[in-house]
Formats: structure tokens, C-alpha cells, sequence
């Protein structure tokens, strides 16, 4: 058994690398046993030192050395056991990167058959239109051709006498003769009737037998693929899949529910419309209606046939499944008592007593607890560095608030506001308090009392919208998270159905798109409605709040004036002080150690740092730029708006001119029809007149209808000719606009492309024009400090040429060398 296995495995391994799959894996396992390899290597040398410094001690003697050998014993059976216990969780990991691969792979082949499925389903639903399409031809065709045989045998029974025609005639000479004619006329009629009833017989029977051949067919086909799906189940291990298959069950059946009552509503529909039609009491459309019934008839015991095999489908795969489970339950048994067998090998070899067994477990328990100590003391931590971290941030905003970053300029700005406004608030209380102890409120009352009503019922309202709102968004967030979590979960089949349904109804990709762009423009335009009622409102607000300043008199506007302009002296007077203080503390050197002048690029003196001069400028520049992007971007949405709403134009009246057409058409056709039954009337009043007048004038008069009745033939077939044609042509306007579109917006792109290059040119020049005056002031300063430092050397050569001119007067006697080029500085 063990032979074949390896030979199996061998012609497995060949067929993989034929393929050119299985080379990924033989190279990973060969690097995991060239590593397991020389992990034993060099556990092998450990014990071989460790037994050779053994034996030395051994040699040595003493009970202290005894007693340390036992003691590395024990840590090299505990390294040994780390080891091991390493090498088991690298497995582990190893296993369910494997298994997570395998997974994919099995859904990937899911997905693929899946989609299998779904083509086989389109291609027998399109043989099955087909399929009725042509029976629907040949319906009509019989019915044409049974319909002829009926008129020209009621026609001739009329020429020889009498409605029927197998009346018989008891006008003239020759009775007998004229009954025995009709004797025979009606013994063919009869023979010709048996012969029909055959052949449609034979008709049905060859169709049925069709019908059988088909569905064996399918069958056939349907087993294979399903052998081959378990062939390839089988080939792959064991996946996670239980949950997803319940997932796709669940989806399926709800599919097929909604599917089910879109045919019942279907169904009561088609009634309806068929009692409507009984109503009306005309042969010619109760035998249309008889028609439509028997054809509706058959397209549902198709559906029903379809159901039930739908039905014994899920019946198999829901078999298949609960095989699957209980195979794989079995498989992690064997699998769980591999491990556990294992293990007791893995602790014989060790020689693990049972002693020694109770004392790791207990160790064990030990770590568990250890573990969950430490998860504790993180946490602890964790909180108190929040804490901190919230200090921290509490200190910042206080820093803020002082003035720390920005300067103190505009930290006593904003202290100077910030005292301002408290002193504002308090008046205001103030005032509050005088009105609750009873001055001048009952004459306020009188005046006021309706405005107050209705200003309380309009916040009312104005509350009640907003929480409105605010519920409908909140609904809206939780209904998208919801929709996500389904797709998520792999429920997006909606979306797919609602895509199908598109197709099928013939819905493109642009007018997808141009859907989509209406719904988001109409609820951009609900947002402006909302934000325009928001602002009419507050204007309303404020326009009461303007009256009832003025209802109060102008007495309390005055009061307001002088206070205001006592408040500004105050803050003149505020300031000049402040200056005055600065300018001592300057002088001094300020409240602790020297303060620097900020002097840079961007300016604005003491403090201001970038919100100098420049900082502003750029900022400006900034919104300016905002405003044209938003400038553009509507101008963009306006045109294609206008060009979308021109198009929509250009359909409607090509709808209309279709519509005007077919109208005429369909005019033309009755006109046809009411002249040829004037024709055919006045043709059977002059047969009845001239009745007497031969068999031969009959002969004759047959031949001539016979041949007026291919020529209406013929016409039929031309003006189904010219519908085709029209037909064609319509569908060539359509591909002319399609093309149109297609031009338009390869013009559009054409336009982006060459705008977003044409600004990232501009970036780049504004880049280098940056780079080029940065390096300009670079050189300038660096110029300037050249020149400073020229000036500084000339000073101190000036100095030191004095001194070196004595020298040099001395070393003259002494030298006959003479020194050309000397640094001014050094004397080098």
C-alpha cells in the first residue's frame, strides 16, 4: 500500500509541475525542511557539548556540581519543551495559512460555476423564446391557411346555391344530378378533415417526442457538470465555507419568493385583461383571446416545470452540503485524536512521569492567570495615560487662551474681548432682574403678548424640523451602514438583480449615469430649499427683533450710544498705558531674560509671526482661487445640464415623429381592409344575382378571387417589408446617436486631460519662479554678509599692518628672503 501511495504522489507531483502549479509549494517545503534540518543540527551539537562538559564534571566530582548538572538538566528539558511547543504553533500557523488558501480557491471555483450556471440558464431561456416564437408562426400559419379553405368552401356552396353549401339545391331540372355533386363534395370535405386531424396528431406526437429529447439533454448535461463540481470538492481539503453556503441558501429562497408573487400579480393581471375582452363580443377577437389564453397556457406549465426542477436542484445541493459537514466533522476528529496521540508520543520519548505531567499543567494554569494579571495592569496604564493625555490637552487650550504660540498681543486681545463680553452679559442679567421685580412689565405685556406667542410657536416649529431632519439623517446613515454590513456579508444580490433588470429593459450606461446625476441634483436642490427656509426664517427673526428695538423707544438707543462712547475712551486710555508699560519694559529688557526681534520673510514685526503682511496675502490668494475652481465647477454642471436637456429634447420629438408614423401606417392598413370588404360584399351581392348564370362563369370567377387573393398576399408581405425596413432604420438613428454620445464625451475628456495638464504647468512654473527668487534672496544675503565681513578684515588689517611693519624692519637684517604673499592676519 505504502509503494502505491508514493507512486501516486509521484505522478501527482509530475502532473502539478506540468502545469506549472505545484512548484510554489515543493520549493516552500523545501525550505521548511532545510530549516527543520538544521534545527536538529544544531540541537545535536548542543547536546553533544552539553554531554561532553558532563562527563569533565563527572570526573571532577563533589555533590555542589551534582546538583547544578540536575539543576541544567531540568532548564535544558524546559528549553527543549519551548522549542518544541515553537515548532507545534509554526505548524499551527502554517495549517491555517493553508487552509485560508484553500478557501479562496474553493470560493473562486464557486464563483466560476456559479456563473457557469447563470449562462446555461440565459441560453435555455433564449432556445425556449425561440422555440415559442416558432410554434406562434406556425399557429398563425394554420389558422391563415384553415380560415382560406373555410371561406373558399362557404364561397362555393354560395355559387351553387344556398348559404351553407351542403344545402341541396331544389331549383331547376336537374336535382338529382346536383345531390349527388353534393354528396360528393361533402364525403372529400369529410376525408380532407380526417386527413387534418392526422396529421396534427402526428404533429404533436413528434413535438412531445422533441420535448422529451431536450429535457434528457439538459439532464444529461447537468449531471456532468455536477460530477465534475464533486470531482473537483473532493480533489480540495476540508474549508470554512458553512456559514456562506447558509448565506447563499438563504438568498436564493428569498429570490425565488419575490419571483413567485411577480408571477401571481402577472397572473391576475392577464385575467383581468382577458374578461375585459369577452366583453366586447366579437368573433375575431374572441379567437385572438383564445389564442393568447392557449399560448399563455403552455408559458405557464413552463414556468411550473421550471419551478420543480429549480426545486429538486436545491434539494440535491442541499444534500451534497450536509454529506460535505459530516465528512469534515469526521476529518477534525481523526484529525484531534492525531494531535492527542502525538502529544503522549512526544512526552514518552521525553520519559515525562506522571509527576512531571501534573506540574506543567499546573505551570500552565499559572501562565493563564499571569496572563490575565498583565491584560489588567495594561489597561490600568492604558487609562491613566488617557488621563494624562487629557492634561495634557487641558493645558494646551489653556496656553491658547493666555496668548502662548501667537504672541502676547493677541492673547490680551482676545483677554480684552473675552472681559468685554462678561461685562455685556452682566448688564444684561441685570436688567433681567429689574423686569422680574415689576418695573414697567404690565405695559410691556400689552403691547407684546401676541408677538411673544408667536415668536415661542415658530421656534416650536423650527425645533421640531430640525429634530425631523435629524432623525431622517440619522435613518439614512443607519440604513447605508446596514446596506453595507449586507454587502459585506456577501447579500449585494439586489444590486445585481436591479443591474439585470436594466439590461433586459434596455437601460445603457449613460442613461444610468443621467439617472443617477438627476437623483443627486434633485437632492441637492431639496438641501438649497432647505438652507433658503432656514435663511428666511432667521431674516424674519431678525427683522422682529428690529422692530421691537425700535417699538422701545429711542430713549434706551441713546443711553446705549453714551455708554458705547465712554467704553471707547476707556480703551483708549487702556491702550496708552499699555504702550507706555511696553515701552519701559523694553528699555528694562522685558518681564524675564532678552526678546528677540522676529525678523523674517513673512513679517509683520513683534509677535505676529506668519500672520504678518505676506501670511494674509497668501491666504487671500488662496480663497481667490477657491472661488474660481467652485466658479468653474458650476459652469461645467450647467452646461452638461443643458446639453442632457437638449438631448432629452432631440429623443422626445424623434419619439413623437415614430409614433405620427406608425399612426399613419396603421391608418393606411384599415382604409386597405374596409375597401377590400366593400369589395368582396358587392362581389357576393353580384354572385347571388348572377346564380344562374353556369358552373363555367363560377370557374372562371374563382380563378380571378384565387388571384386577388395572392395579390393581397403579396401586398401583406411588402408592407411587412417596409415595416422592417422602417424598423432598421430606426435602429440606425439610435447607433448614429450612441455614436453622437460616444464622440461628446471623448471630446469632454479630451478638454479634462488638457486643462489638468495646462495647471500643472502652472504649478510648476509658479514652483520654479518660488525657487528662483528664494536663491536670488539667498545670494543677496549672502552678498551682504561677504561685504560685512570685508569690512570687519579691513579694519583689523589696518591694525595689524602697523605692527608687522616693525617686524619686518627687523627681519631684513636678518633674512635676504623676501615674503611675497603673506595672509594679512596670520603672516603665512
Amino acid at each position: 500500500m505504502c509503494r502505491k501511495r508514493g507512486k501516486k504522489k509521484e505522478e501527482e507531483k509530475k502532473k502539478m509541475k506540468r502545469k506549472g502549479r505545484g512548484r510554489k509549494k515543493e520549493e516552500e517545503e523545501e525550505r521548511r525542511r532545510r530549516e527543520e534540518e538544521r534545527k536538529r543540527e544544531e540541537r545535536g551539537r548542543r547536546r553533544r557539548g552539553e554531554e561532553r562538559r558532563r562527563r569533565r564534571k563527572k570526573k571532577k566530582g563533589g555533590r555542589r556540581r551534582r546538583g547544578e548538572e540536575e539543576k541544567k538538566k531540568r532548564r535544558k528539558k524546559e528549553e527543549e519543551k519551548k522549542e518544541e511547543e515553537e515548532e507545534e504553533r509554526r505548524e499551527r500557523k502554517r495549517r491555517k495559512e493553508e487552509r485560508k488558501k484553500e478557501r479562496r480557491k474553493e470560493k473562486r471555483k464557486e464563483e466560476e460555476e456559479e456563473e457557469e450556471e447563470e449562462e446555461g440558464r440565459k441560453e435555455r431561456k433564449k432556445r425556449k423564446k425561440e422555440k415559442r416564437r416558432r410554434e406562434r408562426g406556425r399557429r398563425r400559419r394554420r389558422k391563415r391557411e384553415e380560415e382560406e379553405k373555410k371561406r373558399r368552401r362557404e364561397e362555393r356552396g354560395r355559387r351553387r346555391g344556398g348559404r351553407g353549401g351542403r344545402r341541396r339545391r331544389r331549383r331547376g331540372r336537374r336535382r338529382g344530378e346536383e345531390e349527388k355533386g353534393g354528396r360528393r363534395k361533402e364525403e372529400e370535405e369529410e376525408e380532407r378533415k380526417k386527413r387534418g386531424e392526422k396529421e396534427e396528431e402526428e404533429r404533436k406526437k413528434k413535438e412531445e417526442k422533441r420535448r422529451g429529447e431536450e429535457e434528457k439533454r439538459r439532464e444529461e448535461e447537468e449531471e456532468e457538470k455536477e460530477k465534475r463540481r464533486e470531482g473537483r470538492r473532493k480533489e480540495e481539503e476540508e474549508g470554512g465555507r458553512e456559514e456562506e453556503e447558509e448565506r447563499g441558501g438563504k438568498k436564493k429562497r428569498e429570490e425565488e419568493e419575490g419571483k413567485r408573487g411577480g408571477r401571481r400579480r402577472r397572473r391576475r393581471e392577464e385575467e383581468g385583461r382577458r374578461k375585459r375582452g369577452g366583453r366586447r363580443g366579437r368573433e375575431e377577437e374572441g379567437e385572438k383571446e383564445g389564442e393568447e389564453r392557449k399560448e399563455e397556457e403552455e408559458e405557464e406549465k413552463e414556468r411550473e416545470e421550471e419551478e420543480e426542477e429549480k426545486e429538486e436542484r436545491k434539494k440535491k445541493r442541499k444534500k451534497k452540503k450536509r454529506r460535505k459537514k459530516e465528512k469534515r466533522e469526521r476529518k477534525r476528529g481523526k484529525e484531534k485524536k492525531k494531535r492527542k496521540k502525538e502529544k503522549r508520543r512526544r512526552r514518552r520519548r521525553r520519559g515525562e512521569g506522571e509527576e512531571e505531567g501534573r506540574r506543567r499543567r499546573r505551570e500552565k494554569r499559572g501562565k493563564g492567570r499571569r496572563r490575565r494579571k498583565k491584560r489588567r495592569r495594561e489597561e490600568r496604564r492604558g487609562r491613566k495615560e488617557e488621563k494624562k493625555r487629557k492634561r495634557r490637552k487641558e493645558k494646551k487650550r489653556k496656553k491658547r487662551r493666555r496668548g502662548g504660540r501667537r504672541g502676547r498681543r493677541e492673547g490680551k486681545k482676545k483677554k480684552k474681548r473675552g472681559r468685554e463680553e462678561e461685562k455685556k452679559r452682566r448688564k444684561k442679567r441685570k436688567r433681567k432682574g429689574r423686569r422680574r421685580r415689576g418695573r414697567g412689565r404690565r405695559r410691556r405685556r400689552r403691547g407684546r403678548g401676541k408677538e411673544k406667542e408667536e415668536e415661542k410657536k415658530r421656534r416650536k416649529r423650527r425645533r421640531g424640523e430640525e429634530e425631523e431632519e435629524r432623525g431622517r439623517g440619522e435613518e439614512e446613515e443607519k440604513k447605508k451602514r446596514r446596506r453595507g454590513k449586507e454587502r459585506r456579508r456577501g447579500r449585494g444580490r439586489e444590486k445585481g438583480r436591479k443591474k439585470r433588470r436594466k439590461r433586459e429593459e434596455g437601460e445603457g450606461e449613460e442613461e444610468g449615469k443621467r439617472r443617477r446625476r438627476k437623483e443627486e441634483e434633485e437632492e441637492e436642490e431639496e438641501e438649497e430649499r432647505k438652507k433658503g427656509k432656514k435663511e428666511e426664517e432667521e431674516e424674519e427673526e431678525e427683522e422682529e427683533r428690529r422692530k421691537k428695538k425700535k417699538r422701545r423707544g429711542g430713549r434706551r438707543e441713546e443711553e446705549k450710544k453714551e455708554k458705547r462712547g465712554e467704553e471707547e475712551e476707556e480703551k483708549k486710555r487702556r491702550r496708552k498705558e499699555e504702550r507706555r508699560g511696553k515701552k519701559k519694559r523694553r528699555r528694562r529688557g522685558g518681564r524675564g531674560g532678552r526678546r528677540r526681534k522676529k525678523r523674517g520673510r513673512r513679517g509683520g514685526g513683534r509677535g505676529e509671526g506668519k500672520r504678518g503682511e505676506e501670511g494674509r496675502r497668501e491666504e487671500e490668494e488662496k480663497k481667490r482661487k477657491k472661488r474660481r475652481r467652485e466658479k468653474k465647477r458650476k459652469k461645467k454642471k450647467k452646461e452638461e445640464e443643458e446639453e442632457e436637456e437638449e438631448e432629452g429634447r432631440r429623443r422626445e420629438k424623434k419619439k413623437k415623429k415614430k409614433k405620427k408614423k406608425k399612426k399613419e401606417k396603421k391608418k393606411k392598413k384599415r382604409r386597405k381592409k374596409k375597401k377590400k370588404k366593400k369589395k368582396r360584399k358587392r362581389r357576393k351581392e353580384e354572385e347571388e344575382e348572377e346564380e344562374e348564370g353556369g358552373r363555367r362563369r363560377g370557374e372562371e370567377e374563382e380563378e380571378e378571387e384565387e388571384e386577388e387573393e395572392e395579390e393581397e398576399e403579396e401586398e401583406e408581405e411588402e408592407e411587412e417589408g417596409e415595416e422592417e425596413e422602417e424598423e432598421e432604420e430606426e435602429e440606425e438613428e439610435e447607433e448614429e446617436e450612441e455614436k453622437k454620445k460616444k464622440k461628446k464625451k471623448k471630446k469632454r475628456r479630451k478638454k479634462r486631460r488638457k486643462e489638468k495638464k495646462r495647471k500643472k504647468k502652472k504649478k510648476k512654473r509658479r514652483k520654479k519662479r518660488k525657487r528662483r527668487k528664494e536663491k536670488k534672496r539667498k545670494k543677496k544675503k549672502k552678498k551682504r554678509r561677504k561685504k560685512k565681513k570685508k569690512k570687519k578684515k579691513k579694519k583689523k588689517k589696518k591694525k595689524k599692518k602697523k605692527k608687522k611693519k616693525k617686524k619686518k624692519k627687523k627681519k631684513k637684517k636678518k633674512k635676504k628672503t623676501k615674503a611675497k604673499n603673506k595672509c594679512a592676519t596670520t603672516g603665512n
